[in-house]
């Protein structure tokens, strides 16, 4: 079987897929609305007409980040102080809508049928997306990182609860590093990277795990 032909029926057995997209004062785009299909759908256009700032909606949709830029300030459009995007979304269980609104003063918010979320991981998962562009050649040709990066991004939209073991050892990795440094500096005693150590191991098993259990997939 074709990785597109698996694709197809795994979104046909989950009866997912983004009906609609609203786009307003995002990147090139003053207000548009896209209507989609299941399956494959193809975006032609002509050079800087706004294909790749299309797909970028999608994603951010999902994800609630770019997979261009780390400022969200840099997708508005030209002298526009926000940006809106609203999606519809069908599953098997029924329709849902998420909105994302970016004030250029103030934090972004975004809403899961009219529900504000608290935290961004909470919108992992209701509409999953992987991108693949020609920057992610890097993902052969650069260092481990960047596969780490991608691998995380995936798996945290099919299971939330990865990104917060992630999450948990960033913080234990940033404070272990902290007290090395006061170790070094003579400043408190060796035995106490114990606690963090087991904390890292831990965090880490699991998370090797999971990256193991995804590629095998």
């Amino acid at each position: 079987m074709t990785g597109s032909n698996w694709l197809l029926n795994q979104a046909r057995r989950e009866s997912l897929y983004l009906d609609k997209l609203y786009i307003n004062q995002f990147r090139n785009y003053k207000e548009n609305e896209i209507d989609f299909e299941p399956g494959v759908n193809i975006i032609l256009g002509r050079n800087a007409q706004g294909k790749t700032n299309l797909l970028e909606a999608v994603y951010f949709l999902s994800t609630g980040r770019s997979f261009r830029t780390h400022r969200d300030s840099e997708m508005l459009s030209w002298e526009s102080d926000s940006f809106l995007i609203r999606g519809q979304i069908e599953r098997r269980e029924g329709r849902i809508g998420i909105r994302i609104l970016y004030p250029e003063k103030g934090k972004k918010e975004i809403y899961v049928d009219g529900e504000k979320l608290r935290k961004l991981s909470d919108l992992y998962g209701h509409i999953k997306s992987v991108v693949f562009a020609p920057d992610d050649l890097e993902l052969i040709k650069g260092s481990p990182s960047v596969r780490r990066d991608f691998l995380n991004n995936e798996i945290s939209q099919i299971n939330p609860s990865y990104h917060n073991t992630l999450s948990e050892y960033k913080k234990i990795l940033y404070q272990r590093n902290s007290l090395l440094k006061r170790i070094r500096d003579n400043a408190v005693k060796k035995e106490l990277l114990d606690p963090w150590d087991a904390q890292m191991v831990d965090k880490g098993t699991s998370i090797i795990i999971k990256r193991k259990g995804h590629i095998r997939r």
